[in-house]
């Protein structure tokens, strides 16, 4: 049976034309392979209505004939149609955790662990709280409102890892490795990356090479996650980068770390992105790049597009800060302070505390408004303050440093 990635652009548009066929006669994992293709040609591709196919065969895979008792659903086009209203921002399409929840529960009410490994990532990532119920942006979390996800969030984890899912494996070891709703263990978060390893996940074995390099083994790390690099994992990349970034346990090179970090930057993970974004910003040169031989404006102008980038796919509240700064003070495009207040309310609304003190800054001024709102720009400080923001509570405290204030981004930037 044809499969995505193998045997090329030729056997995939055969695969397409069979499993087309297939689908077309009610087939549940035709309709859901053919969902991965469009989903595939989306991403790969750019195909514009890609993403649309992609969620119709998902959703058509996912759901059944209620008056045919032999006609059953695919659990894995329940995970995939949820993982597409969760992270619709990416596809361009609208996006609902609870929707995503609700087909999550529905795969694991089928047995389906990797249902069971999305709710408890939902959990943990605090999207929804321990009953299930979605929390909103603006609400407040208390250390035991975490601590109930937590333990919820293993508690799916756990149950997955008994059907020996890979990514079940692997979450339970970081909450080990954390001390998230159980106490830190890294022999036991160990076990369970080798767990995840063993079953093919091959970030489990980046997960595992960053262990081995907190616990400064550094020939074990590099051993793992430049193996877990080599079969396509971006957290290795981004570690390897770590490492000769820092020098940490060989010779520093600056040049083989910017390769790596442009490596997982080019694979989407969040962190390499913004990690990418922030050197360009801040004018890093690395030796045998040409990043130092480019003008500022320039490099503004990349990083720019990288933070828009991050916020597109990732949603991401500290991009959507540094483009406030960007907006805010001219740098790499021309400045526009209604469309930098934007971008900070919107990082403000997700919690972020730096984008809290840029957009109470400009509030307190009136910069870009027709009157300043000094009250909610009061409020917006205490609410960085809360959150442990240093900056806010000296500006709480110093109300003389006000008109001498400056937009930072986050601490990345210095």
């Amino acid at each position: 049976m044809l499969r995505l990635g193998q045997g090329g652009i030729e056997s995939l548009s055969t695969a397409k034309w069979y499993y087309q066929a297939a689908a077309d006669m009610g087939h549940r994992d035709a309709q859901y392979w053919l969902g991965r293709i469009f989903e595939e040609e989306y991403v790969e591709y750019g195909r514009s209505d890609a993403a649309t196919l992609a969620k119709e065969y998902y959703h058509f895979a996912a759901t059944f004939d209620e008056d045919d008792p032999k006609d059953t659903p695919c659990p894995a086009a329940m995970v995939a149609l949820g993982y597409m209203w969760e992270c619709g921002n990416r596809y361009g399409l609208e996006t609902s955790v609870e929707e995503a929840s609700n087909w999550y529960q529905n795969a694991a009410r089928l047995d389906y662990p990797n249902g069971m490994n999305h709710i408890g990532l939902l959990l943990f990532n605090g999207k929804v709280d321990h009953e299930g119920k979605l929390i909103s942006s603006d609400s407040q979390s208390t250390k035991e409102s975490v601590r109930l996800r937590h333990k919820s969030a293993l508690q799916w984890f756990v149950k997955g890892a008994q059907y020996h899912h890979a990514g079940c494996h692997l979450n339970i070891g970081r909450m080990y490795e954390g001390g998230y709703a159980v106490p830190r263990n890294e022999e036991k978060a160990l076990y369970h990356y080798e767990c995840a390893m063993n079953h093919g996940h091959v970030d489990a074995e980046a997960s595992l090479g960053y262990l081995f390099l907190k616990q400064n083994l550094y020939s074990k790390a590099v051993h793992h996650l430049s193996h877990a690099a080599d079969n396509g994992s971006a957290e290795a990349y981004y570690h390897l980068g770590e490492i000769y970034e820092h020098g940490l346990g060989i010779c520093k090179n600056l040049s083989v770390a910017h390769s790596h970090y442009k490596k997982s930057c080019e694979m989407g993970l969040p962190k390499a992105i913004l990690k990418r974004a922030h050197f360009l910003f801040s004018g890093h040169s690395f030796p045998g790049q040409s990043v130092h031989k480019r003008t500022q404006n320039q490099r503004y102008k990349e990083a720019l597009g990288l933070y828009k980038r991050a916020v597109k796919e990732h949603n991401s509240a500290e991009a959507e800060n540094c483009l406030g700064v960007m907006f805010e003070e001219g740098f790499g495009v021309k400045s526009d302070y209604k469309q930098a207040i934007e971008y900070y309310r919107n990082s403000a609304q997700k919690n972020n505390s730096a984008a809290m003190v840029n957009l109470a800054m400009m509030l307190e001024i009136g910069k870009g408004l027709e009157s300043p709102d000094k009250v909610q720009a009061f409020e917006l400080l205490e609410k960085a303050s809360r959150n442990g923001n240093l900056q806010a509570k000296v500006l709480l405290a110093r109300k003389d440093v006000i008109d001498e204030y400056e937009p930072h981004g986050s601490l990345m930037f210095t």
